[in-house]
């Protein structure tokens, strides 16, 4: 059972997606608001929250929220509905167990395969909406002298990059590579510091920036 909570400043929108996910065995809807400050108290074991805006520009303190209620859960998962989900690039910086991007008006079936690979860490979403988050923006991508690598990526580094690159959880890293996830964990935290990066979007796009991936 996937436990989520329903956050939509839209009641009809907001309304229409606890309607839909709850009239599905595999998923329960525990908690909706028009905002993250208008949530009540987190449920135990939440495991995705559903962040659905328009147009709207996201109040100033919508990370330090997004955060708090990381604080709650470790394993919370976010999948963000939003036209142009570059305007709220800074929510992929947070250590999400895993997040995803689709459109306001995905097709039902887009939303529950969406949920579904969430549920197993995976990255999911429209392909030009990822590579626009991941790339950000071009203006920012000439390369200078400070910005190549101190030091080379280890062959198993590259390795543990590729599969961040993918949308792999830690213990599907691990599980991969035949390794155990604080060996996954200890080569996250190299490749950070080699790449300049302080999460895994940052360091999938540096990356790609350097030519050391592709996706």
């Amino acid at each position: 059972m996937i436990k989520i909570i329903i956050v939509a400043p839209n009641p009809t929108l907001r309304a229409g997606l606890r309607a839909l996910l709850s009239g599905r065995d595999t998923f329960i809807v525990v908690d909706d608001a028009p905002t993250l400050d208008g949530l009540t108290t987190l449920a135990p074991d939440t495991d995705l929250l559903i962040w659905a805006l328009d147009s709207e520009t996201l109040s100033t303190n919508a990370r330090d929220l997004a955060g708090a209620l990381l604080n709650e859960a470790a394993d919370l998962s976010l999948l963000l509905l939003h036209n142009d989900p570059t305007q709220e690039r800074e929510l992929f910086a947070i250590e999400w167990q895993a997040w995803g991007v689709l459109p306001l008006d995905a097709a039902v079936e887009e939303l529950t395969a969406a949920i579904y690979a969430l549920g197993e860490g995976l990255t999911v979403g429209v392909p030009e909406m990822l590579e626009a988050i991941i790339n950000g923006n071009e203006d920012d991508e000439d390369e200078t002298e400070e910005s190549k690598l101190v030091e080379p990526l280890t062959e198993r580094e590259t390795e543990v990059l590729e599969l961040l690159a993918e949308g792999f959880a830690n213990k599907q890293i691990a599980a991969t590579l035949f390794i155990s996830t604080h060996t996954v964990k200890f080569h996250i935290s190299s490749l950070y510091g080699k790449l300049g990066a302080s999460n895994r979007t940052e360091a999938v796009r540096r990356g790609i920036q350097l030519g050391l991936i592709s996706i």
